[in-house]
């Protein structure tokens, strides 16, 4: 019987470190101003997770930010080297958005959808074939 190993990442200095008991809901890049200006990039790239699959280990810092809606988001981060962790939606608190960069194993990564698409920078072209919504899934 073959074994799936559950996915694990960490910050940068290897402060915070998580595993992801289940398999993500999904994938996304997410072109979101405020995601732009946190991970320091064109784009996030989000994995969708149930919130009680995940473990995590270490004191995550935290920053409230707004959507556009006006939902409070909390963006989890390493207080030591500011590696962005996740970010917990106050509305849906069943549900996070895993960093994949964190990842330490990110070969499975695999986006199924781009979000917030009317964010995106002019000069991104997009080398895949999936989805994209001008802003959130549900909009």
């Amino acid at each position: 019987m073959h074994t799936v190993k559950p996915l694990a990442g960490s910050c940068l200095c290897g402060q915070i470190h998580y595993e992801l008991a289940a398999p993500p809901l999904l994938t996304a890049i997410c072109h979101f101003a405020h995601c732009q200006k946190q991970s320091g990039s064109a784009f996030s790239v989000n994995l969708v997770v149930q919130r009680s699959d995940l473990a995590v280990s270490g004191d995550l810092a935290s920053y409230t930010d707004r959507g556009e809606s006006g939902t409070v988001i909390y963006r989890r981060f390493c207080a030591a080297c500011g590696s962005p962790i996740m970010t917990e939606p106050s509305d849906k608190p069943e549900i996070a958005y895993l960093k994949a960069g964190t990842l330490d194993d990110k070969g499975g990564i695999d986006p199924k959808v781009q979000i917030w698409c009317s964010s995106a920078q002019p000069w991104w072209s997009s080398q895949f074939e999936i989805p994209a919504f001008d802003r959130n899934l549900s909009q």
